[in-house]
């Protein structure tokens, strides 16, 4: 009886052991889970101006976690990482730069990273932009990849599939929104597919007595149009006297015969001298050398050997004028 009495005492013992260590390990848990999802919902301590953080290619989710500890962001990597692994997100993580705010919780994060909701960085393509000045503001811009710098416009539209097409007008000015590390060739690409598929459209309208060829003509003579024109209702009364011009002659003596296209061709080529009178307005003063330069005739036609080619980039609001001006043509 003794034996028995001190088994079965031993037996409550290790029983009341084994349910005070479970009740412990109930509780280490449940503090360990609040204090999970307290972490989840819980914004992130950035400044009141946020913080940028970059997911490099190849990092994993130990690495994330363990940058955002470091830098502060958040306060247990393990937590992050769980989080992570748990819900099967651990493979899904997207490479980019991505922007944190005061408001953004842990979670959040999470899933801003597995979308891929980058930070988008803004290039406006301004309406009236030479292909030199697009080249130019890309160059400039610090959050593209210059990989073009070297090559000549030529080589640009060939290696943008359009090898022997001029650049002039070919990319719609629009404002767009890319990631940082976008090449200048990704960029070029998206504003000429924009311009293919808005000219393509507005050319399925055209009447069919126009007298073009193909829409990068009509490019181009709404380009001279938007160029001549003050008011749009001198719009319709412009482009028939180009276009009845056009009926009659040939491209290149109709750019010869237009100012807009002859400003175009001549203020790269000439370096403007000092005029007399002209103290007092130094745009006019400007604008009178230019057409001083002994070496080039008043008379002048320059553009003889001029090969058609738009003048700038096209007028974003008034796409419609590729075509709609021709409307009231006779």
């Amino acid at each position: 009886m003794g034996f028995l009495a001190v088994d079965m005492l031993f037996r409550r013992r290790f029983l009341l052991g084994l349910v005070v260590l479970a009740l412990a390990l109930g509780l280490v848990a449940s503090v360990v889970y609040l204090d999970y999802r307290d972490f989840l919902d819980t914004p992130c301590r950035v400044p009141g101006s946020g913080f940028t953080f970059t997911v490099k290619p190849g990092m994993g989710v130990s690495d994330v976690a363990r940058e955002l500890q470091q830098h502060g962001v958040m306060q247990s990597a393990y937590y992050f990482e769980a989080y992570t692994r748990l819900n099967g997100l651990a493979s899904k993580l997207k490479a980019g730069e991505y922007a944190v705010t005061p408001e953004t919780t842990p979670r959040g994060l999470t899933e801003q990273i597995v979308n891929g909701r980058v930070v988008q960085y803004a290039m406006a393509v301004v309406e009236g932009w030479t292909f030199q000045q697009l080249r130019q503001a890309l160059s400039e811009h610090p959050k593209i990849a210059h990989t073009l710098g070297a090559l000549s416009d030529a080589e640009i539209m060939a290696r943008l599939g359009r090898p022997g097409e001029h650049p002039e007008g070919r990319f719609f000015p629009d404002t767009y929104h890319f990631p940082i590390g976008t090449s200048d060739e990704a960029f070029l690409r998206r504003a000429l597919a924009a311009m293919d598929q808005r000219l393509n459209h507005v050319w399925s309208q055209r009447r069919s007595d126009l007298p073009f060829n193909d829409p990068y003509q009509a490019l181009i003579l709404a380009s001279i149009i938007e160029k001549e024109t003050r008011l749009p209702a001198e719009r319709p009364t412009i482009a028939g006297v180009l276009a009845r011009r056009l009926r009659l002659t040939d491209w290149a003596k109709l750019s010869a015969a237009t100012c807009a296209v002859r400003i175009y061709w001549l203020i790269p080529r000439i370096t403007p001298i000092p005029a007399r009178g002209c103290r007092r307005r130094p745009s006019r003063c400007q604008a009178k050398a230019r057409w001083r330069q002994p070496s080039i005739p008043h008379r002048a036609t320059p553009c003889i050997s001029w090969r058609p080619a738009r003048a700038a980039t096209p007028f974003r609001r008034r796409s419609k004028s590729i075509i709609a001006p021709f409307g009231a043509i006779n």
